[in-house]
């Protein structure tokens, strides 16, 4: 308890967890263990809030790159993907600590104090289980993040593509009565000019009513 004094809050809040009256009606053996098993409730209990808002977080990120892909960094959603594997890691390890101790191989804890070893255990258990789940939810904003980015880019090159189809034919043709010949009959035409302006036309519109009839508009 001396660690946590000056953290006063922490400090205060292990202490109101701590039901004095049971802690009377324990054996003097149980009481460590009674006070022991309260203290790293409230601690797990802690870090599973802890969890939960991490997850709300999440579901905030996530519906704010649904809406805008640029209100979030991909960088910033592979930093909060290493600490959810942090916390997976971590976890892990209290995992295995918690089963060694629920062995209880060499018999170091009494029968009378497994139950409080139990309950831990299954917190444990929980938390990791969150973390888990933390962590695919940062794998799945990944996925997300880039779907939405390949979308936008498909998006452009179908529109750098359509422009390509109306500008190419327009080009060729520009480019054909643009050459400097001398035998042209069409530039000594009375209405050449209207005529290539109606041929234009017609390629342009052709093109638009095929790119519809195939869904590209």
């Amino acid at each position: 308890m001396l660690i946590v004094e000056d953290k006063e809050e922490l400090h205060n809040k292990l202490l109101s967890c701590l039901d004095f009256n049971n802690i009377k009606s324990q054996n003097d053996s149980n009481v460590l263990s009674y006070v022991y098993y309260k203290i790293f409730s409230q601690i797990l209990s802690d870090m599973f809030d802890s969890l939960v808002q991490f997850e709300e977080f999440l579901v905030k990120i996530e519906l704010s790159l649904i809406e805008n892909i640029e209100s979030y960094s991909f960088e910033k959603i592979v930093t909060l993907k290493s600490k959810s594997f942090q916390v997976k890691k971590y976890l892990r390890l209290l995992l295995y600590v918690g089963d060694q101790l629920l062995v209880n191989e060499n018999e170091l804890i009494p029968q009378d104090d497994l139950k409080y070893v139990r309950n831990i255990d299954l917190n444990i258990n929980r938390l990791y289980e969150s973390s888990e789940s933390i962590h695919e939810m940062c794998e799945h904003l990944m996925g997300l993040y880039d779907s939405t980015i390949s979308s936008k880019t498909n998006n452009l090159i179908n529109k750098l593509t359509i422009f390509t189809v109306f500008a190419t034919p327009l080009t060729v043709i520009s480019g054909i009565y643009g050459m400097n010949f001398i035998d042209m009959p069409e530039l000594q035409h009375e209405y050449g000019y209207f005529i290539v302006l109606g041929i234009m036309l017609t390629v342009s519109l052709i093109i638009f009513f095929v790119l519809k009839k195939i869904k590209l508009l």
